[in-house]
């Protein structure tokens, strides 16, 4: 079996994750809670890199060297993406500090209320971010293999 055809079924079984997860409403939820936005990024980035890797291993006309410069390049993404997700952990627990913290009024309970509220959407973009880069910084890690082991 090619390579190629390991990295169909990658994304098959991607596609298939990715149809449940649309079915139960999982992607909308963190789209919605993601105050940064950072997993609309690396989400673009992943799914870039991951059709890099297929047209890579597609046309196999690369050489060693050739190769090595992509398995950079594809590291790198992974890195990026999994700083995004990182990043996204702090942006969220600022915003969950600054938006909830700041108008904080403990004799109104509409206010802690509210307050409580914008404590959980910093914290839903602080973890979903968080996982979001984690899970494609490790899926790409794993598709580096596949160029790896092609040559």
């Amino acid at each position: 079996m090619t390579n190629f055809i390991r990295w169909q079924i990658i994304v098959g079984v991607l596609f298939c994750v990715s149809v449940v997860l649309v079915y139960y409403n999982i992607f909308q939820t963190v789209f919605k809670d993601d105050v940064t936005y950072l997993t609309n990024l690396i989400g673009g980035l992943f799914l870039f890199q991951t059709f890099s890797i297929g047209h890579y291993l597609f046309k196999r006309k690369f050489s060693l060297e050739r190769s090595s410069k992509i398995t950079k390049s594809i590291r790198f993404i992974s890195r990026i993406v999994l700083s995004l997700g990182m990043l996204g952990t702090v942006a969220g627990f600022v915003y969950m500090l600054d938006r909830g913290m700041g108008t904080l009024n403990f004799h109104d309970n509409e206010s802690v209320i509210q307050v409580f509220k914008m404590m959980a959407q910093g914290m839903a973009t602080a973890l979903w971010t968080t996982i979001y880069g984690l899970i494609a910084s490790i899926l790409l890690s794993v598709q580096t293999l596949l160029i790896k082991t092609d040559v």
